[in-house]
C-alpha cells in the first residue's frame, strides 16, 4: 500500500510497521519498475521512500531483512555519513 502522506523516512517506516509491514525491499529491476510506476500513478512524483537502510559505515541493508541482492543507487551513493535512510526518484525513468 503507497501513501502519499509527505512523512520523513523514519515516520513512513513507523507508518509501515503499524500496519504489520515494512517500507519496500526492492530485489531485481522488474520490482524496481513495478515500483517505480506505481508510484508516479499514485502521484507519488517527488520520490518515495524505500526500505534500503545504509549504516554509519556506508553499508546497506534492507529493513525487512532481506539479502541486499540488488540496489540502483545513484552512482556515488550511498555515502557513509550522509544518512541512514534512502529514497527513490521517482522522476527518474530508471528510479534511482
Amino acid at each position: 500500500q503507497m501513501s502519499s502522506k509527505k512523512d520523513n523516512w523514519t515516520a513512513a517506516s513507523s507508518a509501515c510497521e503499524k500496519d504489520a509491514s515494512t517500507l519496500i525491499s526492492i530485489h531485481n529491476k522488474q520490482v524496481n519498475d513495478y515500483a517505480r510506476r506505481s508510484a508516479v500513478s499514485a502521484g507519488l512524483i517527488d520520490g518515495m521512500h524505500i526500505g534500503a537502510h545504509v549504516s554509519t559505515s556506508g553499508a546497506t541493508s534492507w529493513v525487512d531483512g532481506t539479502p541486499m541482492d540488488y540496489n540502483n543507487f545513484e552512482p556515488g551513493f550511498p555515502i557513509a555519513g550522509l544518512g541512514e535512510c534512502s529514497s527513490m526518484d521517482t522522476n527518474m525513468v530508471t528510479g534511482q
